[in-house]
């Protein structure tokens, strides 16, 4: 977000939505369908949706939002987690900005993964 401003510049890296797992199942299972930033003053977070894509339950599924500052330096980290994503469920997750000053995130990457 820059100063002044209430357009975040919002980057996103597909190569992101690659799985965290040591076997060569298909890099598919989960899918980003969606993601905004929103600062509701209290509260910065990254807000999307995933999707299960596989045949089966997945029993854990982590969302991590990376938050960035105007020279691309990594200034705070939020993710969020489901349990037994069912297949073909959507699940919304909100990654939260913990630090306080938000006005220095111009942008952030997000990325889903399994289990732990």
């Amino acid at each position: 977000m820059n100063v002044g401003s209430d357009v975040l510049d919002k980057h996103y890296d597909k190569r992101s939505e690659k799985q965290n797992n040591d076997d060569d199942s298909d890099q598919s299972d989960v899918e980003i369908l969606d993601h905004e930033f929103y600062d509701e003053g209290f509260q910065s977070s990254v807000r999307g949706t995933a999707v299960n894509n596989a045949d089966r339950e997945l029993s854990y599924v982590e969302a991590t939002a990376t938050f960035l500052d105007a020279d691309g330096t990594q200034i705070g980290e939020g993710p969020d987690n489901v349990n037994d994503l069912a297949a073909g469920r959507e699940w919304e997750f909100d990654c939260m900005y913990t630090s306080q000053d938000a006005s220095r995130i111009e942008e952030y990457e997000v990325e889903v993964s399994l289990g732990f």
